[in-house]
């Protein structure tokens, strides 16, 4: 279990561990502590697992006890093995096999019940996730534009009030919009149809208004803190006493932590890990040419303490070429090629007052590069598209914004250096060996852009139900209420989910309703009633 320990092995460790958890009902967030304790504890050098996905993996490799997931429709009619292993819709029924990434939501297709055409058993995270982002993406191909539009609306006012900023002046005009999409949506749904819950969404902004953003009162920490407290019922006859007594022994546990121990276990918890590290396992491959020297360009690129060499390598080049000293296209492409070699030889004249990360990262990198099948970085789980294939989750979307040669305009064909949006997915995930650093890269394949190793954010893919050959792009939320970042729209609906915004997007939605004909999926009814008052 530890080097020089010969009474333990790391299997009978586990094994007694994994047999207390059972007998005591221990969640897996209790067993990780201990886990992470125990590992404290003992010498360096010990093979206590991490995580306890890592120690059931351990239990079952020892125990030969081998499985392979695969994907079934969420109706029991197939599974998604052999010549169906890549289909993204069940033949039968045609229920959806969606993915989203790693702890976005619950598994949706788990929610839906095909006999009575409902969801059941959902949180409320999951009803802003249907709300906000798969709502609007899924009626696109079974339902009218009007229809389509008035709901879309809907989707758009959640998305507006759930902001972690809200812009103040745009208050009215979203009130505003509401109001005119129930009007539009008393055209095609029944009276039952408008509960009280619906009219409510009339006096959602007024709410905002007085009592600010939406996240800030949402059920969220209600509902896990409820998880909590039904935790601590022993005897069921007596749960209230179950959970006052418990929750003060936490509380006393707490304040003892907190004065002996230094340990802060109240307020709003630390990350348990923010160190970047490979989330599966991995193969040496070698790595030369044109590919291998523009992944240790990306790395220069992204490192902020090359930024000045930079700078100083673009005048080097303006001096030294002074023919193309405009030309931006040739500069940029010359930078791209000569910079790693040239400051490199900056380098090795350099007095020694150099940073430590610049010297080391001057040098290139081994050959040969470690390959993973997944890596988390920043708490954000990214996987290769391969690794993807045999998961229900979907984790190797990727997008970035980035300056390249681009037209000017439709009549001016000029070629100029601008931002442009890249999507792709991630085929491979290398660790640069640079002896005293090791820096995560990514090879993703883009959209009409066959190369690129790069730095990038977080998205997962929907395939558009009115056309299967398209596939909608969906930003996730951000975590922390710290970033704040502008807003870009992704989606071609104006379903967007990115709460931390300084700007919002119109509800102005393209398409005039007037315009349709007159078709039965109207509510028949008179116009122009007027009620006149006293």
């Amino acid at each position: 279990m530890y080097p020089g320990c010969k009474s333990h092995t790391k299997f009978n460790a586990l094994l007694r561990l994994q047999n207390l958890k059972v007998k005591h009902h221990m969640s897996d967030a209790a067993y990780f502590d201990w886990v992470e304790l125990i590992g404290d504890f003992l010498p360096k050098g010990n093979e206590i697992p991490d995580t306890y996905s890592d120690a059931k993996k351990s239990l079952l490799s020892k125990l030969g006890m081998y499985y392979e997931k695969i994907h079934a429709c969420p109706n029991d009619c197939i599974l998604y093995r052999e010549k169906h292993a890549e289909a993204v819709v069940c033949p039968t029924c045609g229920a959806s096999r969606w993915k989203v990434t790693e702890d976005y939501s619950s598994n949706i297709s788990s929610l839906v019940s095909m006999d009575d055409l409902k969801l059941s058993n959902y949180k409320s995270h999951d009803c802003h996730t249907i709300m906000q982002q798969l709502l609007g993406i899924a009626i696109q191909g079974v339902l009218e534009k009007p229809v389509r539009i008035a709901v879309i609306r809907l989707c758009i006012f959640f998305n507006e009030i759930c902001h972690k900023t809200i812009d103040v002046s745009r208050l009215p005009k979203i009130q505003n919009d509401i109001a005119k999409t129930l009007c539009e949506l008393e055209k095609y749904f029944p009276p039952s149809f408008f509960t009280i819950i619906v009219h409510l969404t009339l006096h959602l902004v007024r709410e905002v208004e007085l009592c600010g953003p939406v996240c800030y009162r949402w059920m969220y920490p209600f509902e896990r803190y409820m998880k909590v407290c039904k935790g601590y019922v022993r005897n069921r006859a007596r749960s209230e006493g179950c959970m006052a007594e418990n929750y003060i022994a936490e509380e006393e546990v707490e304040f003892l932590a907190k004065l002996l121990l230094e340990d802060k276990t109240a307020g709003i918890p630390s990350a348990r890990d923010t160190v970047d590290r490979p989330a599966y396992g991995a193969h040496v491959v070698s790595v030369y040419g044109n590919l291998f020297d523009q992944a240790h360009l990306c790395v220069l690129q992204n490192t902020n303490e090359f930024r000045s060499y930079f700078d100083e390598h673009l005048e080097f080049l303006k001096q030294e070429f002074p023919r193309f000293r405009n030309d931006q296209n040739w500069l940029t492409d010359k930078q791209n090629k000569t910079f790693a070699d040239w400051v490199a030889d900056q380098m090795s004249e350099s007095a020694a007052d150099i940073l430590e990360i610049v010297r080391w990262l001057s040098d290139k990198p081994s050959n040969e590069v470690l390959n993973y099948s997944g890596y988390t970085i920043s708490r954000t789980l990214y996987t290769t598209k391969g690794k993807d294939d045999v998961r229900s989750t979907q984790n190797s979307g990727v997008y970035l914004v980035a300056d390249t040669p681009q037209v000017a305009s439709v009549r001016d064909k000029r070629m100029i250096i601008d931002e442009m949006s890249f999507y792709g997915v991630i085929t491979e995930i290398w660790e640069l060996d640079y002896e005293k650093f090791r820096i995560p890269i990514f090879k993703c394949d883009w959209v009409d852009n066959g190369r690129g190793v790069v730095c990038v954010e977080k998205i997962f893919y929907i395939q558009d139900p009115a056309d299967p050959q398209w596939l909608i792009v969906v930003r996730l939320p951000k975590r922390d209420y710290s970033d704040f970042e502008a807003e870009d729209v992704v989606t071609n609906n104006g379903i967007i989910h990115q709460p931390i915004t300084v700007l919002m997007s119109s509800i102005e939605l393209s398409g005039s309703l007037s315009d349709e004909e007159e078709l039965g999926y109207m509510r028949a009814g008179e116009e122009d009633i007027v009620v006149e008052g006293e």
